[in-house]
């Protein structure tokens, strides 16, 4: 020790002697010999009655550094334990408040919890705490958190009660650390203070409202009901707030917060505050944030989207463990209420396989395995969508590898829960195609190529989301690939039969279209289709009629083909269907017959056209329709958006606009030469027009986005007498004829006699299959009973 003295910052001459000495000694037992030598002449000193409170203080700081500073331990509290009532002498009389911490200090270093003298200490405290002097009740409460125990709590707690409301911020903040050491050895101590501690939870000195939030953390069973929305808090507090709704799972506090703060921390670009705030949604319930709407997620997700496209590491991270915090179904788009916003889990596997692909390697083990018997279709397809997320980044160059990986996805599904064989999962099947559609042309070759050679294993067994995938891509690349088109039709055909009309018919569309690169159709295909329009019903009939009638037609096949508007299966599907409908429009009237009297009729009247549904844009951005009656029911959408993803997007929309309004403007021109009076309308007119008129109305503004659709294989009234069985509904059945719609039955579902509007509410049209059954449309602003009137019509 080089030190000199005056540079040492020793209290006297016999401190810096005894510090120097110890220091240069090398011997751990003399350094001991050193330190008791020491404490026997502190103690001869202290004996004397005549010691003055300086030299009472030097004497109590030395014998510290001589326990503190043995290096083998001999030394314990015990050898100085001597010296106890000279430390509580100092503290409680001592003329200063440096003299009187040492007292306190080492009382707090040395004495046990169960000494004698503890009630000496106590007393001593409780005297500083009535003290007229701000410092000497700082230092009482100092002590106070640091020797808390059950001893100190009767004799001091109406003390710091009324402390609590001192004028003094640095009083109010040490009371409210002493009652939270005390809460230890008393709980209840905090209940006698709810209403305190709300208000300086409010404090207007900010040291003071994070000592309140600390005593709450520390107690969450007595959090106060108190309302912390306050704006003006300073960062520091907000943050401590935070940090204390998050220890308390105060769920409803917390997402109040939340929404009310999150602009004001994406200002000021606090990332340890918005990370704080995205903590708080893990314990507030699904159902809580669902229930603030589409509105407080989209203020979420955009406070976060700017760090996605940083450069920074930092910022990545923050908004990966931001994104972590809300629930996927929020953001993902897999529910229908709240449509994807970004796509996190993605660009999030996109990143880990930069990283090591192994780590995609071992969460695509983990999902497939969570998939089990015991899964219901919606889980299922959740969960096959997630493992399609995965081989769509491992394999995003390589299309043979990809079609290869969900075929296998499929096949392990259908190897578990032989149930959805029979069922078109939706989701995963757009998935795919889109997928497909959104790579370049030797991506879909090399994929479509795999899809179609797996086709031509007779032995192999296909569900229905298989089946409608293949049939889709021999559509739309059957001219590509180097397959040939008979081992297509040969592997469709036979496996028509085991599948549901819905199925059939899309794969026919496909038979139809492959025929047309094979010089000759095979007898075996003819008897197989000829077999199938035995058994089948009308609707099945008739696409098996349109297939053999083609066989002697083949240049006409060829001619609708290139005039399709593109190669996919709707365009192809369109395209004949027109044609259907130019064979079957007459030529019209001769100038002659129409010359005559108009008072009777002068030509046979014929079947007004069949009518186009309109074209519209799908959540995808590409174009999509039906021909009537056929592929309705596939996607189980408004319109036909399981093929609609092979569309070309180049095509205008105004084009096809023009062809539908070109034929929904034919009218029976029966209208304009009949000899007959129209009757008249009024008895058509009162409540019943408009309830009808209220159902359209509300049927479109619902819109599309808000519906689904099926097949339910009961009849009409079977159908509305299992939609009564639903538990808080009315169902009510409205009779209306609409010209463009007739035959349909309404029906709405409310709630009591509450009409349907655009949050609540369900109103379902129904109509008799072809095949037999019934076909219904579905639409509700309500998520929750769309859901449930969903499951009720697919239970079978």
């Amino acid at each position: 020790m080089d030190v000199p003295f005056i540079s040492s910052g020793a209290l006297s001459r016999a401190h810096y002697a005894i510090v120097r000495n110890t220091e240069l000694e090398s011997s751990p037992r003399h350094v001991d010999q050193l330190l008791l030598d020491e404490i026997r002449r502190i103690r001869g000193l202290l004996i004397k009655p005549t010691i003055s409170p300086a030299k009472c203080k030097e004497c109590l700081i030395i014998l510290l550094y001589c326990v503190t500073a043995s290096p083998t331990g001999t030394i314990d509290d015990k050898a100085v334990y001597f010296a106890l009532p000279h430390a509580l002498n100092l503290a409680e009389a001592g003329k200063s408040v440096d003299a009187k911490r040492i007292g306190y200090l080492f009382c707090s270093e040395i004495m046990p919890p169960n000494h004698e003298l503890q009630l000496m200490l106590v007393n001593t405290l409780r005297k500083d705490l009535e003290s007229p002097f701000i410092s000497q009740i700082c230092l009482a409460l100092d002590n106070i958190i640091t020797l808390a125990n059950d001893i100190i709590i009767p004799a001091v707690q109406i003390r710091l009660h009324d402390l609590l409301s001192h004028k003094v911020a640095h009083v109010r903040r040490r009371a409210l650390l002493a009652f939270r050491s005390l809460a230890r050895f008393q709980p209840e101590l905090l209940e006698h203070i709810a209403d305190n501690l709300t208000l300086r939870i409010k404090d207007s000195d900010q040291l003071v409202s994070c000592a309140a939030l600390i005593v709450v953390s520390a107690v969450p069973e007595s959090y106060p009901a108190a309302d912390h929305t306050t704006p003006t808090f300073h960062r520091d507090v907000f943050f401590r707030i935070l940090q204390t709704l998050y220890i308390t799972q105060a769920s409803e506090v917390a997402t109040s917060l939340a929404m009310d703060q999150l602009q004001r921390i994406t200002v000021e670009r606090s990332p340890a505050l918005l990370l704080t705030v995205f903590r708080l949604m893990i314990h507030t319930a699904s159902s809580e944030l669902a229930s603030r709407g589409k509105t407080f997620i989209n203020v979420c997700i955009d406070s976060i989207r700017g760090l996605l496209t940083s450069g920074k590491p930092n910022d990545v991270y923050l908004f990966l463990s931001c994104l972590e915090c809300i629930d996927s179904i929020f953001w993902s788009g897999k529910s229908p209420d709240f449509p994807a916003t970004l796509e996190g889990a993605r660009l999030t596997l996109r990143i880990l396989q930069g990283v090591d692909p192994g780590l995609l390697n071992t969460h695509y083990e983990i999902k497939l395995r969570a998939i089990n018997a015991n899964s219901d279709t919606d889980t299922l397809e959740v969960s096959i969508f997630r493992l399609l997320e995965v081989v769509a980044v491992q394999n995003s160059d390589d299309g043979e590898s990809y079609a290869r990986h969900f075929i296998d996805i499929l096949k392990f599904s259908e190897s578990v829960i032989p149930n959805i064989k029979h069922v078109i999962l939706e989701t995963v099947m757009k998935d795919i195609l889109l997928q497909i559609q959104m790579r370049d042309i030797n991506f879909r070759i090399g994929c479509a190529s795999t899809v179609l050679t797996v086709l031509g294993d007779g032995d192999t067994y296909f569900g229905a989301t298989m089946m409608v995938i293949i049939a889709v891509i021999a559509t739309e690349y059957c001219h590509l690939i180097s397959i040939h088109p008979s081992k297509l039709l040969s592997g469709l055909a036979s496996r028509l039969e085991a599948h549901r009309p819905l199925v059939q018919d899309t794969c026919l569309l496909a038979i139809l279209r492959v025929s047309i690169e094979c010089d000759e159709i095979s007898d075996n295909l003819r008897n197989t289709i000829q077999h199938l329009r035995d058994r089948s019903k009308s609707r099945i009939r008739r696409r098996c009629d349109q297939f053999l009638g083609f066989l002697d037609k083949r240049q006409t096949l060829v001619h609708l083909v290139q005039n399709a508007r593109s190669a996919s299966l709707p365009d192809f599907a369109e395209a004949l269907e027109r044609h259907e409908v130019d064979k079957a429009t007459p030529a019209s009237p001769s100038s002659e017959s129409s010359g005559r009297g108009m008072t009777a009729l002068r030509y046979t009247a014929y079947d007004t056209p069949r009518w186009i549904p309109r074209l519209h844009e799908n959540e995808y951005g590409v174009l999509s329709r039906i021909a009537a009656g056929n592929l309705a029911l596939g996607a189980g959408s408004e319109e036909m958006e399981i093929i609609s993803l092979g569309l070309n997007a180049d095509n205008s929309t105004m084009e096809r606009k023009q062809v539908v309004e070109e034929n929904s403007n034919r009218v029976d021109l029966i209208s304009l030469n009949s000899a007959f009076t129209p009757e008249s309308s009024g008895e058509k007119g009162g409540k019943g027009e408009d309830t009808n008129s209220n159902f359209e109305a509300m049927w479109e503004t619902l819109g599309e986005e808000s519906g689904v659709r099926g097949w339910h294989s009961g009849s009409i009234e079977k159908v509305v007498g299992e939609l009564q069985e639903l538990k808080g509904q009315e169902v009510k059945v409205i009779s209306a004829d609409v010209p463009r719609l007739q035959g349909e039955t309404k029906v709405a579902i409310t709630e009591g006699m509450m009409e349907v509007d655009a949050e609540r509410g369900a109103l379902l049209r129904l109509r008799a299959a072809e095949e037999g059954g019934s076909v219904w449309r579905l639409r509700s602003g309500d998520g929750g009973l769309r859901t449930a009137v969903k499951r009720k019509l697919w239970e079978e």
